[in-house]
């Protein structure tokens, strides 16, 4: 209570007397005349300003660092929310200036069909009171971009949970555990028709070569060395996982095949993939007669190959490489022969090399002949063996968004609700203090229910735009949230509006501009035009 009164009383102070005493003048104006004098020699809004910039680049310079460094997460936390809050008031603020724009807009696009002089009507209302009805926009744009935010960052969250996923598994379904070989699955995966294609993942060279240290690559004057994950494709790997998890840097042009079919060409046989930052770290390059050396050390016993760049990727499904430097150690995909060659003599045939994974590409689900196939398998190869399935945790995820979306809906219209009574008082105030040209309008012919529709309309395009306006600053922050992470975790950014919140917001703003305004602006027209001017009088 002692800080909500602050501003009325000093507002009510800051008129003069003669101002305050005048009963024979309106008390809406549409334009407002301020002298300023220069002998003012302190701005409050200027210094305000400078004391909040001052201790925001201190949060920024020295605090943030200082978190990060010291592994506080507590104070990390506090940052956070410290930015995400300047952001959305900073939002806030700029958007009232947009304010009386997207009311004219909603006005036009709303009410286009009613007559034009009440629109011109309802247009100098909001002129008249655009200064009182800020103190309700800023009220709708706050408490809903803080909700937006929250609502659209925790869904995101969730669908970022549910590519990270999908982008390190590369499928929906798969199979592992067990001894896996081609030669024992593949005539089992190959009776059923629901199974589009199958493919293999073999393990890592440096796992299947006894006694090796680590796998590298390096430039051939190995001044940098990087280490890498070497793993053989099959031809058709970038056909059985999932594609929207493919982000290609660089590769020929030259083909019509699938990338991991390259891999098995005469060029293919002496090149491998690799991360799209191996660009400026090896540095790496398409060109012919540009090489790098593969390394797999084992001490004195190491082994040397002089290898080209197929391409570089950004992202791929079921392997790690990145754009980014820096992100750990990244895949270098190379074929089952180049595999077999670069383990230096270790295995005689690529029959040898070690799978531990079945990756699954169903062209439709029967849950039946799925349960009836993993039996299979497991009878096969024992109880160790394991089929993944994504449909469970998607449900799961599926579950958390819609009652993460119903919340927040059921939130936005308490929130609205709790908004409503400023805007009551608000737009009594309004009436009230047009109530002289209310007596001339209905004086020259505008009838009463006339009236009260272009308050009720007022109140609902208020209303609108401050909501609306509040659920762009919270998609925006939470948008900007989500796509840092997205940089950090080399991830696809799916957009998400939310819709659920949208309408509830549509119903708040019909509903509350009827009860806001209708009421009071019923209680002022249903008096006659004499007595409302013995009252104002």
């Amino acid at each position: 209570p002692l800080i909500s009164s602050i501003v009325p009383i000093r507002t009510a102070l800051s008129q003069h007397l003669n101002e305050a005493l005048d009963l024979n003048h309106s008390k809406t104006k549409g334009v407002t005349i301020s002298i300023s004098s220069v002998e003012k020699s302190v701005s409050w809004t200027t210094f305000s300003f400078g004391v909040i910039s001052i201790l925001y680049g201190f949060l920024i310079y020295y605090l943030l660092p200082l978190a990060l460094f010291s592994l506080n997460l507590l104070l990390f936390g506090w940052i956070f929310f410290l930015i995400i809050l300047g952001l959305i008031i900073g939002l806030a603020i700029l958007s009232l200036n947009m304010q009386h724009i997207v009311e004219r807009v909603f006005a036009s696009v709303c009410f286009f069909w009613q007559h034009v002089a009440l629109n011109k009507v309802l247009t100098k209302n909001l002129v008249a009171h655009r200064v009182r009805n800020r103190r309700t926009a800023i009220l709708f744009s706050v408490g809903f971009g803080f909700l937006c935010f929250f609502n659209v960052w925790l869904t995101m969250e969730l669908t970022t949970i549910r590519a990270s996923i999908l982008a390190s598994k590369g499928v929906y379904f798969d199979i592992s555990g067990g001894d896996i070989t081609p030669e024992v699955l593949g005539p089992i995966l190959d009776k059923y028709d629901f199974l589009e294609d199958y493919s293999f993942e073999s393990t890592r060279l440096d796992y299947a070569v006894p006694r090796t240290d680590d796998v590298f690559v390096s430039n051939l004057g190995r001044v940098f060395e990087l280490p890498v994950e070497a793993d053989a494709i099959p031809p058709n790997y970038f056909k059985v996982t999932l594609n929207e998890f493919m982000s290609v840097y660089k590769q020929y042009d030259w083909t019509s095949l699938v990338l991991s079919e390259q891999l098995y060409t005469p060029r293919g046989s002496q090149s491998a993939i690799l991360g799209g930052s191996f660009e400026k770290e090896l540095p790496a390059s398409l060109d012919w007669d540009k090489t790098y050396l593969f390394t797999l050390f084992r001490g004195v016993d190491s082994h040397y190959s002089q290898m080209r760049t197929a391409a570089m990727l950004d992202s791929a499904p079921g392997q790690r490489y990145s754009h980014y430097p820096g992100r750990g150690m990244q895949t270098s995909g190379i074929s089952y022969t180049t595999w077999l060659r670069l383990s230096g003599g270790a295995f005689d045939s690529v029959d040898r090399i070690d799978f531990y994974r079945v990756l699954l590409k169903l062209s439709y689900i029967d849950d039946n002949a799925l349960d009836e196939m993993y039996a299979e398998i497991r009878n096969k190869m024992g109880d160790k063996t394991e089929l993944w399935d994504f449909r469970e945790i998607e449900d799961t995820l599926n579950t958390i968004s819609n009652i993460l979306s119903s919340f927040f809906t059921v939130i936005a219209v308490v929130v609205a609700l709790l908004c409503l009574f400023g805007v009551v008082a608000s737009m009594t105030s309004n009436i009230m203090d047009q109530s002289k040209e209310i007596c001339v309008m209905r004086a020259i012919g505008i009838t009463s229910k006339r009236m009260v529709r272009v308050y009720v309309e007022e109140a609902f395009v208020v209303i609108l735009a401050a909501s609306m306006l509040g659920i762009m600053i919270g998609f925006v922050t939470g948008w900007s949230v989500v796509a840092q992470r997205s940089v950090i975790t080399d991830l696809p950014l799916e957009f998400y509006w939310p819709w659920q919140m949208t309408v509830g917001v549509l119903f708040v703003a019909i509903a509350g501009s009827f009860v806001s305004t209708y009421f009071p602006a019923k209680s002022i027209m249903k008096l006659q035009i004499a007595k409302i001017m013995r009252l104002i009088s």
